[in-house]
């Protein structure tokens, strides 16, 4: 079964009207929707990705600790994948089946990402695919089918489409700049009560904060958006200083401070980890390298056949 897959748009500034709200608050409604609900071996590891459209090929972009223990050792070798679309009215997710054992899967030795191969896309005819992304019309799409690896099954069929990011639309670190708004989608798993309805945790939840620090020495940058676990592996959409919004980054971690207290009474120190509020996300340009050495590895293996 093929999937039908969308880019994100990327809003120009002379696509707006004086009569149109701020561009801050214009970031498509798609790109809340990038991120996918990974789920390994009944829940042995849980955490978010998202799908990038690369040069003809559909990965599965994430943290790299999602998939595989400190010790490189995979979770378990059954992974399911649950996407929502964009459509408001959308009742049912797609939900994949990713067998582990025979899925085409790339890391990062320096980098806190990884990537597993999905399948490849194929541009669905009667739509501009040539034209650059930022000189389309708000409402155009270039929707693809997803063919998949023999190892990619479909469990349940949503009822809309899947968004993926397109490359075009992959910020780099040079668009990163202190201050500007970024978004964090993703599924944190961990919050709340699952006896209690506090939300649907089927789907992703939005954050909105700034970039707060950039480190280019380690290809990361610091958000004041506070992590959980379950956001490992999102996507971070930012809007450039340039109005338009990219993706620039995955979720790593969180920033945690710690709080001592000692007692003269027994002499003892009790110390307290606690979540700061600041995320460490890894840059794209690590995505990129990673995703360009892998879509490498696949045309030199197409090659040998």
């Amino acid at each position: 079964m093929s999937t039908k897959f969308s880019s994100g748009k990327s809003i120009s500034p002379a696509k707006i009207s004086k009569s149109d709200p701020p561009t801050r608050y214009r970031l498509p409604h798609d790109n809340l929707f990038f991120a996918t609900l990974i789920s390994i071996n009944e829940s042995a590891s849980l955490g978010s990705g998202f799908r990038v459209k690369y040069k003809g090929f559909n990965f599965l972009v994430t943290a790299k600790h999602v998939l595989f223990t400190k010790n490189a050792v995979r979770y378990g070798d059954d992974m399911v994948l649950t996407c929502y679309g964009p459509e408001r009215n959308e009742t049912a997710p797609w939900i994949y089946l990713v067998d582990l054992r025979e899925a085409k899967v790339f890391s990062s030795v320096a980098y806190d990402i990884a990537a597993v191969l999905l399948g490849s896309n194929v541009a669905i005819e009667g739509h501009d695919h040539k034209t650059p992304l930022k000189e389309l019309k708000a409402n155009d799409v270039r929707p693809t089918h997803l063919v998949p690896e023999p190892y990619v099954s479909v469990a349940s069929a949503g009822s809309g489409h899947i968004v993926s990011l397109d490359a075009e639309a992959i910020g780099k670190l040079d668009n990163v700049s202190l201050a500007n708004d970024v978004y964090l989608s993703g599924f944190p798993t961990s919050l709340g009560i699952r006896s209690n309805d506090y939300y649907d945790f089927r789907k992703p939840l939005i954050r909105k904060g700034i970039v707060a620090g950039i480190y280019p020495e380690k290809s990361t940058f610091v958000i004041d958006c506070p992590s959980y676990p379950g956001n490992s592996g999102g996507p971070v959409v930012e809007h450039c200083s340039d109005d338009y919004f990219r993706v620039t980054g995955v979720v790593s971690k969180f920033i945690p401070y710690e709080t001592r207290w000692h007692s003269n009474r027994g002499d003892v120190t009790n110390v307290d980890i606690a979540n700061s509020g600041y995320t460490v996300c890894t840059s794209m340009d690590a995505v990129v390298k990673m995703l360009e050495d892998a879509v490498a590895q696949l045309n030199s293996e197409s090659d040998c056949r």
